[in-house]
């Protein structure tokens, strides 16, 4: 079998020039090019060499001594509008991939086995060449996927000889431990916003603070700090549903700036008459779960548009959620729909010290 990757890259055809003996049962941790880290167990008798190339992160994994198996991984971050979103779209793109390989194989059909790491899932296809092997480094057997982690797309090859079930077995083995550590940054800019994206859902903190924010996921996609454009972009976040056209965005600030959610609501409605802005034609103070909130409208031609500003001070942290909404329905309906989502948004309190 060719040493071919799931994804068209040039990548795994360059020069890895750097290599490490890992031991056993001791997560390595591999820097990625734009944040955080690539953490995961492999066996203590395998090296790994890692490849930086146009901002994905290549990992082969081969055999420290005596074997012949070659396991490749490119790691590339998933851009907010890129159509890989769900385990379902992962499914399909694998299904995808390995029909075009069927032609040159013994199987007649693919099989898809899936596996489960702790922040994703995957897809993978086993692929026989019809061709036999000519020797050492020419690989009949492919087990091949993509596993979908924290806004990250990890394609996947594990190339072996006719036979050796082992090395397969342990590299899935090794794949179950993979894990994407938080944000690089976070040690060096401990008040710069982490946004992590789970299965289910967005987490979102600052490394500062005891307390992260709980988002369900939902059709919710990262508006980047580029696009945001906003000089409070550093403790800041912004997502945004385009299917039901709803926004989700706040802010992590120290406890003491927040001096009561009449205060906020004066000192907000002041600056937008200082600047000529429009104010809502209602408004009304509610509390929602532990949430302070006020409730608005803003005037539009046609359908509604509800807004809500929620507050939450624990821990020495304030967080302030602003969620709005373009909606045809009722402004009675589109308040509710707004309320019924701030109920599934969760603060929790962080481990450790």
């Amino acid at each position: 079998m060719k040493r071919k990757p799931v994804l068209n890259s040039s990548a795994y055809l360059l020069l890895l020039v750097f290599a490490t003996s890992i031991q056993a049962n001791q997560p390595v941790s591999v820097n990625l090019p734009d944040s955080g880290s690539l953490q995961m167990s492999i066996p203590e008798d395998w090296k790994l060499q890692q490849h930086t190339d146009a901002g994905a992160l290549n990992l082969r994994l081969t055999p420290a001594g005596k074997g012949d198996f070659m396991v490749l991984l490119t790691v590339m971050p998933l851009s907010a509008d890129s159509p890989i979103s769900s385990a379902g779209d992962l499914r399909k793109l694998v299904e995808e991939t390995g029909k075009k390989q069927l032609s040159g194989a013994l199987q007649r059909e693919l099989e898809l086995t899936e596996i489960q790491i702790s922040d994703g899932s995957g897809y993978f296809y086993h692929i026989t060449d019809r061709n036999p092997e000519s020797g050492p480094g020419d690989y009949r057997e492919g087990n091949q996927g993509m596993i979908l982690t924290r806004g990250r797309l990890i394609a996947v090859t594990i190339f072996t000889h006719t036979g050796d079930a082992a090395t397969v077995t342990r590299a899935f083995g090794a794949l179950k431990t993979l894990r994407i550590g938080g944000n690089g940054q976070a040690a060096a800019e401990p008040d710069r916003i982490v946004v992590s994206e789970l299965a289910e859902t967005y987490e979102i903190t600052v490394p500062v603070s005891r307390l992260a924010v709980v988002i369900p996921k939902g059709h919710f996609v990262r508006v980047s700090d580029a696009s945001i454009g906003s000089i409070e972009s550093r403790r800041y976040f912004q997502l945004k549903d385009t299917q039901r056209h709803i926004i989700v965005s706040g802010w992590f600030e120290p406890q003491e700036e927040f001096h009561g959610i009449e205060k906020f609501w004066a000192g907000e409605t002041a600056a937008w008459t200082e600047h000529k802005l429009p104010l809502p034609e209602t408004s009304e103070f509610k509390k929602i779960g532990n949430w302070d909130t006020v409730v608005y409208q803003m005037a539009q031609s046609s359908g509604s548009n509800p807004h809500i500003r929620a507050h939450w001070l624990q821990a020495g942290t304030w967080i302030d959620l602003h969620l709005s909404m373009e909606s045809e329905l009722s402004k009675k309906d589109s308040e509710q729909a707004l309320e019924t989502l701030l109920s599934q948004i969760r603060v929790s309190t962080k481990s450790g010290p």
